[in-house]
């Protein structure tokens, strides 16, 4: 079994009025910590797929007059380094970059993403808007798309310290400090809709015999794999097409072949769809 462990870190709140006197409305406080605990929570079984859990406490009791906030991740020491790594919190340039959850919401602020395509091969991503692509690494780009956790960095950030003038929210873990300033927190507004399309790619191996064939085209041709899948494919493996081509692969009844499979599944409005094609034929 995974060691469990206990990491702490603070979030820190200032400005020129109230908080710069240590004090804070028990109401904005409580919404913050409540986010904090969605945004841990549901960002560790995000990073895990659904692996690993991690829970969160309060260290310091929180009150009316607080500034700063203590809290404990409570989880295997792999989950709790992704998770943070992830969100940003402890990396230094998280605001400024795109390989965080933090550095692309300020990036984007509030624009829209239209559709996230995740590569589970390559552990890669791209989220694309309305002003183009981001590149970013798969676990973030899932942050970033979730409703859930753009909501929780709402109740973290933006929503305590709103109207406030000069106002700064700070994550501190160990040395290193990570602070948002006025402009940037602007960005961690509430988001109006989910993202409309979801893709993730993941490559399988499989030992595959063909049921239907096409040799006009790498479109139209079915398989049916030896651990009992049945599906149709595109052949995507240009050695092979060339191959078929040439008249040099004679298919059999029963032939067996090892292929790469890629699998392909689209969440969007009209449902989950999901498609397959041979990007490799190994034998």
């Amino acid at each position: 079994m995974e060691e469990i462990v206990k990491t702490e870190f603070k979030i820190s709140y200032d400005d020129t009025g109230e908080l710069n006197k240590h004090q804070i409305n028990a109401k904005d406080l409580g919404t913050a910590i409540i986010g904090m605990y969605d945004l841990i929570t549901k960002a560790a079984e995000i990073v895990s797929n659904g692996s690993s859990k991690a829970d969160l406490k309060v260290v310091a009791p929180a009150k009316e007059g607080s500034l700063e906030v203590i809290f404990a991740i409570v989880a295997d020491p792999l989950t709790t380094t992704t998770v943070l790594k992830s969100i940003g919190i402890g990396v230094a340039t998280a605001a400024a970059g795109i390989g965080t959850a933090l550095g692309i919401m300020d990036r984007i602020r509030d624009t829209k993403i239209d559709r996230v395509i995740v590569n589970q091969r390559t552990q890669k991503a791209t989220l694309e808007t309305k002003d183009g692509p981001i590149e970013t690494d798969s676990k973030v780009a899932l942050l970033v798309s979730s409703k859930e956790i753009r909501q929780a960095l709402h109740k973290v950030i933006q929503a305590p310290v709103q109207g406030r003038p000069e106002a700064k929210v700070s994550f501190i873990i160990d040395d290193k400090r990570l602070t948002l300033e006025e402009d940037r927190i602007k960005s961690f507004t509430q988001i109006r809709s989910d993202v409309t399309e979801r893709e993730t790619s993941r490559t399988l191996q499989k030992t595959v015999q063909f049921t239907k064939l096409n040799f006009k085209s790498k479109r139209g041709w079915n398989i049916q794999t030896t651990d009992g899948m049945e599906m149709s494919v595109v052949i995507q493996d240009p050695l092979f097409l060339e191959k078929i081509a040439a008249n040099e692969e004679a298919f059999k009844k029963e032939k067996l072949y090892a292929v790469e499979l890629e699998e392909t599944t689209t969440i969007n409005a009209s449902g989950t769809k999901t498609k397959y094609a041979i990007v490799r034929v190994i034998n």
